[in-house]
């Protein structure tokens, strides 16, 4: 046997496999048309909102989803803003298609 065919002849070693993704966690159930934000239309916050917190991001962070708020770290790691935060997009999103 020559060196050619040993070498085709020779599986290639194989990477050992990366762990395994853990599962995801149950997502948070959707927020009903009931959690309406008072006060909050596409321009202005909401009427229970204050410089020392805000009413979608529980912080004094301004968690609009028009103003940005969607695009903060610290919005995105907490389950409970993010879902009054996608509350609040789909309350915006539901006065722009009743004003068409």
């Amino acid at each position: 046997m020559t060196m050619i065919e040993e070498t085709v002849t020779q599986k290639p070693k194989r990477k050992k496999a990366k762990a395994r993704a853990k599962p995801r966690s149950v997502a948070p159930e959707p927020a009903t048309h009931d959690e309406a934000i008072g006060g909050l239309n596409a321009t202005e916050c909401s009427y229970d909102c204050t410089p020392g917190k805000c009413v979608i991001s529980g912080m004094n962070l301004c968690g609009h989803p028009n103003k940005g708020g969607g695009s903060q770290a610290a919005i995105q790691n907490n389950p409970e803003a993010m879902t009054r935060y996608n509350a609040a997009r789909r309350q915006l999103a539901m006065q722009a298609a009743a004003k068409k």
